[in-house]
């Protein structure tokens, strides 16, 4: 039904990687994008693709080594949906941690691998065709993605990236066909992410 959807939307997105200091003051100022010339240690991300199902994430990404960051963020749900004589309200609240490794250029460049860790607590205010319940749940997502990362001139970031998560959810009501309601499997996830870097 529609939990998929909410669920890995929940869960999801975020972001980046750079360079030790010394390496990058030994290289000159060029303004081409993704050159190796400054080292920044945090970034700022929001992930536009989520937007597109009605979920906001954002988040402070922070390097914990000459290669490695780790983001943090929150995530949120409102959405409408109608389903034949079905009307339903969406609002979920959420948390992404995803660990960055960049593999060549430094924190925020260059080719990464992050694996991530979500979850998310929902509630669904249902009207059945005049008759109203509410469905609570959780939902948790297990996975990684995999990607680009830029940085261009006035410290814009760009994050692009594909992976996979194995997702769960499970959903509870006062309704008793719809009293116990999970599910598990595999979900595809984007990364996508537009921030700065300091």
């Amino acid at each position: 039904m529609r939990y998929s959807r909410i669920s890995t939307a929940a869960c999801g997105l975020a972001l980046a990687l750079a360079k030790p200091l010394g390496a990058a003051a030994a290289e000159p100022t060029t303004g081409v994008a993704n050159s190796p010339t400054k080292s920044y240690d945090s970034g700022f991300f929001v992930n536009p693709a989520a937007l597109i199902d009605n979920t906001l994430v954002f988040g402070i990404e922070r390097a914990v080594a000459a290669s490695a960051t780790i983001f943090f963020g929150p995530s949120g749900v409102y959405d409408k949906v109608s389903s034949g004589s079905s009307n339903i309200l969406v609002r979920g609240i959420g948390f992404v941690i995803k660990p960055h490794f960049y593999l060549k250029d430094g924190k925020f460049r260059g080719p990464y691998l992050a694996p991530q860790l979500g979850g998310s607590f929902m509630l669904q205010n249902v009207d059945m065709g005049g008759q109203q319940t509410s469905i609570g749940g959780m939902t948790y997502a297990v996975g990684g993605t995999g990607g680009w990362a830029f940085v261009f001139p006035h410290q814009i970031a760009l994050k692009i990236g594909v992976g996979a998560a194995w997702v769960g959810a499970r959903f509870f009501s006062d309704k008793p066909e719809l009293a116990t309601t999970s599910f598990t499997g595999v979900s595809f996830l984007g990364d996508v992410a537009i921030g700065i870097v300091f």
